[in-house]
Formats: C-alpha cells, sequence, structure tokens
C-alpha cells in the first residue's frame, strides 16, 4: 500500500513524498528510522487505513516486521579505498599504519559492546577519534549521552575520517573486527548525510535520535503484554539487547 507523506526539513521547508508499506504504522515507523517526524500520513487508496490503529499483538509482530526489515537490508557497498589518514597521535606501531583489509559494512547490531570497551577502549581500535565516537552507536537502542556542539576539532577529525577507511588487521579479535565493519556501515550514512548538505552535530543528533527511539521501543515491547520469549523474539527481529531470563 502507497502512503503520502508530510515533513518539514531542518529549514522550516514543507514536502510532501510517498511511501510503500503495508500499513500506516507501519509507515510511521519507517520513516521515524529514517530520522523523518512526518506531518501527517495518508493511505493514498483512501481507505480505512488512514485512521488504523491496531491494539493487538499484531502491531507489535507488524513493527518488528518492518524494522528487521530495515535492519537487515542496511548494506553498503564500499565504493572507494583510500589510504588512512594519520593516526592523530595516537600508539600505533608505524608497521601497522596503512596495514589491513579494509573493512566491509555492517548493520548494527549487539555485539557486547560494553565488555569489549572494558578491555579495549574505543580510542584505541580507532584511527580518528570521531570514528570512536561513532562506535558508540554501534548497538540499537544504546543511549548516547554527550554534547559536540561548538567542538571544532572533532568536528574537523570528522571528515577527515569520512575521507579514510577503516582497516582490519592481522591482530584483531573478532569482536573488535565487526565493530568495525559496523562503524564502516555507519560512517557510509553519515557520508550521504554530510553529502545533502548536514553538518557533524546534524549526523551526531540524527544517530542519538535513532538510538532513543529505538531505547522507546524496546521500553514499549518489555512493559507490553506477553511472554518473555515473545518479547524476546521481537526484540531480535529489531536488533535490540534481549531480556535476560
Amino acid at each position: 500500500m502507497r502512503f503520502r507523506y508530510a515533513y518539514r526539513t531542518s529549514d522550516g521547508i514543507r514536502l510532501e513524498e510517498e511511501i510503500e508499506a503495508t500499513s500506516r504504522d507501519a509507515a510511521f515507523v519507517a520513516l521515524r528510522a529514517k530520522g523523518i517526524r512526518p506531518i501527517k500520513v495518508v493511505a493514498m487508496d483512501g481507505s480505512k487505513a488512514n485512521g488504523e490503529v491496531p491494539r493487538t499483538k499484531k502491531r507489535w509482530i507488524a513493527v518488528a516486521a518492518v524494522c528487521g526489515a530495515i535492519l537487515a537490508t542496511v548494506v553498503w557497498v564500499l565504493v572507494d579505498e583510500l589510504p588512512n589518514g594519520a593516526r592523530n597521535g595516537m600508539d600505533v606501531p608505524a608497521e601497522r599504519q596503512g596495514v589491513g583489509r579494509a573493512a566491509k559494512p555492517r548493520a548494527r547490531k549487539q555485539i557486547g559492546l560494553g565488555a569489549l570497551c572494558e578491555s579495549y577502549p574505543l580510542e584505541t581500535i580507532f584511527i580518528h577519534p570521531s570514528e570512536a565516537l561513532l562506535a558508540r552507536f554501534a548497538e540499537p537502542g544504546r543511549l548516547c549521552d554527550f554534547d559536540v556542539g561548538g567542538d571544532t576539532e572533532l568536528s574537523e577529525d570528522f571528515r577527515d575520517a569520512l575521507d579514510d577507511t577503516i582497516t582490519i588487521e592481522d591482530d584483531d579479535t573478532p569482536e573488535i573486527a565487526e565493530l568495525k565493519r559496523i562503524v564502516t556501515g555507519i560512517k557510509d550514512e553519515a557520508r550521504m548525510m554530510v553529502a545533502s548538505g548536514k553538518s557533524f552535530e546534524d549526523c551526531i543528533a540524527y544517530f542519538k535520535a535513532q538510538q532513543e527511539m529505538e531505547y522507546r521501543y524496546r521500553e514499549s515491547i518489555i512493559s507490553g503484554e506477553g511472554s518473555t520469549e515473545y518479547k524476546n523474539r521481537l526484540l531480535a527481529a529489531l536488533g535490540l539487547e534481549l531480556i535476560e531470563e
């Protein structure tokens, strides 16, 4: 089913576009996953879908199906392999600089980031401080509370990082290698935003809003009806952290 939706850009310009979705509720989910907050969403065939608000478990299944599809289809194609930039003062052996294979992009998922950071601080894994910052968005639904407003040095590093390729070294653990692939995917998304005129602050705000939305989905699922097994199936479909038994 096709829906027409209206939204405003960051400049306050009102735009209208179309989207394909199984229901009006699913259209809202898909748009919010893209960082779009629609003013209205209307079924183009004039059906009663314009007013449908599912209240059964089917609503959660629809949310899980749409968001799961979004997460599953985020497969970016790495189109360039530029040389690594400077290590920005990090203590990295010279023989490892520029050595390794390019990390292929992966969708965000649960990888045990907290435990990984306890053994390997993010700043020691990535060339650029801004890459270490983006790594904090690796897991869906993980809230990130920090402010980058006015940090000119970090903003400039972010621009440099987008021109560099993240490489996987021979001595990287499987967890580090997977994290590098995920951050490569995040950088690809950031490149597209910057190409459309977004700033470093805009990109970070988008990723934070995305995490907050996913966090709210998780809280809603946990507080809803159903067994732990059922809720974990929904959380798994969205790539969110499961409920511990």
